[in-house]
């Protein structure tokens, strides 16, 4: 072969591999654009299906196939197409993981525990096929709170532990209307850091005290607690998360 042709045929090749290189690279800057542009829509999936916010970076990881495989790294993903495919996605065999969070999830913030064993293989088994996601569940454990009144009143008691380091009273439970573990959280939150629950307020901390400590709370103690948490609204089951950080004496 003429060293001409050789020199011509080698160009050619450097060229088409140029050319690759430099398609692979719009490709890639193309789904980057795309992605950006897609991802309110990939957040309120997450939402969705997960009930938490996810990152950006957990978002790239969860929908990097799609633009590449389906729809070829050329459009913007609305929500309606978002949805299915991240109830796909965390069907998959091998995100028992994802299918175990979302579980987690929405017992916790409808009931205030964690699942057990039979909720987390029946859930499984739904979320596998693809029938539902963490805001259908939460919305079917609404239904079942308000209708089941010995399930309410344990989710009711749950939010009184955690928020005032007591159970609930009788009329405290029957004057419940709150349907959610986290709505009644919130409601107990706030209430409690009104004016007109600041009796109740030092009664929780003196309580949360003793248990802790095993022993009654100075005036100094109480009022050095009360400046740490009343600024972050904090409940009893947090004030353990928060000493460390705190200066009460």
């Amino acid at each position: 072969m003429k060293k001409g042709i050789c020199v011509f045929i080698l160009a050619a090749i450097v060229g088409v591999a140029q050319a690759n290189a430099q398609g692979g690279s719009i490709n890639q800057q193309i789904a980057r654009e795309n992605f950006l542009k897609s991802l309110p829509n990939f957040q309120t999936a997450a939402k969705l299906m997960f009930g938490r916010e996810k990152t950006e970076g957990q978002l790239s990881q969860y929908f990097n196939g799609l633009f590449a495989i389906k729809y070829g790294m050329k459009k913007v993903i609305d929500l309606g197409e978002a949805n299915p495919f991240l109830k796909e996605y965390v069907a998959k065999p091998d995100k028992a993981d994802l299918r175990r969070e979302v579980i987690e999830n929405f017992i916790w913030d409808a009931r205030g525990r964690k699942p057990d064993k039979a909720e987390y293989e029946a859930y499984d088994v739904v979320l596998k096929m693809q029938k539902t996601n963490y805001a259908q569940e939460l919305l079917n454990q609404s239904k079942y709170l308000k209708e089941i009144q010995s399930e309410k009143n344990q989710m009711t008691n749950r939010a009184y532990q955690a928020a005032y380091c007591r159970d609930a009273s009788a009329a405290e439970l029957a004057g419940s209307d709150e349907s959610l573990y986290v709505n009644k959280i919130d409601e107990l939150r706030g209430r409690l850091y009104s004016p007109s629950q600041a009796l109740n307020l030092r009664n929780m901390i003196e309580t949360w005290w003793r248990k802790r400590f095993g022993t009654r709370m100075s005036t100094a103690n109480l009022q050095s607690a009360l400046d740490a948490f009343t600024p972050v609204k904090s409940l009893c089951t947090e004030f353990n998360k928060r000493w460390d950080a705190t200066e009460i004496k």
